[in-house]
């Protein structure tokens, strides 16, 4: 190893770290090889540690801890692009970590998976939290993924005054959303919105949609077959995609046999092995355009 070119090695960390670009967990064995590398030398240790950092997934309450105070106490958060919280459904105590982390990683931040406690003691929003997201929202976040209901309203929050916010994100994923054409509304102030998908929605029958669709909707909406008035949500994006005259691409995907009582699960293993955003290759998925 020791007499490979030093390029050589650099091009195998590259390759380690972007083994598949979209996914929001890595390998253990390519974690450990990474940290091994950044223990060679100084060199190493300086080509290692971006890729290290690159792509952090949180799982649970003590690497939450740990990796806040390495965000505030280093300069290693300015390499954090992609970061998956995940399993900290009732860790309200996380929740300053959780700020810390976010404050600290908002400038460099592209990807943010969320499963971490948003809802205070008082069952609201914590003020911290909308603080830490709205500073996400000043710079470079492209995609955001909600794993619970409650995250929603982090991104759809305060309309109409959120048109000045989140005017780079690209691809939504929302999980027990309500649609109907006040959540439409909400998406046409994302000005970049080039995909969303819905892991599991509502719609009422008394609320028909009508709105128009978002003007940078241009690309794909993913649709996962297991909620009520699915035909209908379908439906409605094929008809207002022909009407607007930029017919939007709707790929529906049906779990696979034997997962369908545990959809969510496979639905968020989809989205952490970065495959969501690539629906239509999933056998069974039914793409149409207008």
């Amino acid at each position: 190893m020791a007499s490979l070119p030093i390029e050589l090695l650099f091009q195998v960390m590259e390759a380690l770290d972007y083994s598949h670009p979209s996914a929001y967990d890595r390998s253990t064995s390519i974690v450990d090889t990474l940290c091994q590398l950044s223990l060679v030398s100084r060199s190493f240790h300086a080509a290692a540690t971006p890729h290290l950092y690159r792509s952090v997934a949180l799982v649970g309450s003590a690497s939450t801890s740990d990796f806040a105070r390495t965000m505030s106490e280093s300069e290693k958060h300015t390499h954090v692009r992609v970061i998956l919280f995940d399993r900290l459904w009732e860790e309200v105590d996380l929740i300053p970590d959780i700020c810390t982390i976010l404050h600290a990683v908002a400038p460099s931040l592209q990807r943010l998976f969320v499963a971490f406690p948003l809802i205070s003691g008082r069952h609201h929003f914590d003020d911290d939290v909308l603080r830490a997201f709205d500073k996400l929202s000043l710079h470079n976040l492209v995609e955001f993924v909600s794993e619970r209901h409650n995250y929603n309203g982090l991104i759809m929050r305060d309309y109409p005054v959120m048109e000045s916010r989140w005017v780079r994100l690209r691809r939504l994923a929302l999980h027990d959303c309500t649609i109907n054409d006040h959540h439409i509304a909400t998406l046409s102030t994302l000005p970049a919105l080039e995909i969303v998908a819905y892991l599991s929605a509502l719609q009422r029958w008394d609320q028909p949609l009508t709105a128009p669709l978002p003007p940078s909707l241009l690309r794909q909406v993913i649709i996962l077959q297991t909620f009520p008035f699915f035909d209908e949500v379908v439906t409605y994006f094929n008809r207002m995609g022909v009407e607007r005259g930029a017919p939007v691409a709707v790929t529906t995907i049906l779990p696979p046999l034997g997962t369908r009582a545990a959809s969510f699960a496979w639905t968020i293993r989809q989205v952490a092995a970065g495959k969501l955003w690539e629906a239509d290759k999933y056998e069974g998925a039914v793409t149409t355009l207008g």
